[in-house]
């Protein structure tokens, strides 16, 4: 992720052949990414992203499909983290901390 709001996912071998997409374009600073996979099911691995502004998950085994969690407020930088347990998003904002599940 970068500051200008751009989020690059890279797979496959980096030093072979690497894949580059580009999952966003332009938009807030990315302040988190966090990728989730659930142990249960191979199948399903989520990308959370956390911007200034809005906090999102990405399906990345599945065509990268958004899904937006939070389009009113974001969280700052070093303000998220994944609770390894539970796999929840957990943001940090000045009243509250924020719980999201993709």
């Amino acid at each position: 992720g970068t500051e200008q709001g751009s989020i690059f996912l890279i797979s496959g071998d980096i030093f072979k052949r690497p894949q580059f997409q580009l999952l966003a374009v332009k938009g807030p600073s990315v302040t988190g990414l966090f990728f989730n996979d659930d142990d249960d099911d191979a199948s399903s691995q989520n990308l959370y992203t956390v911007t200034e502004k809005t906090v999102d998950s990405y399906y990345t085994r599945h065509n990268n499909n958004k899904v937006s969690l939070e389009r009113e407020a974001g969280g700052k930088i070093h303000c998220s983290a994944v609770d390894p347990k539970t796999k929840q998003l957990l943001v940090g904002r000045d009243k509250a901390v924020y719980r999201y599940m993709a």
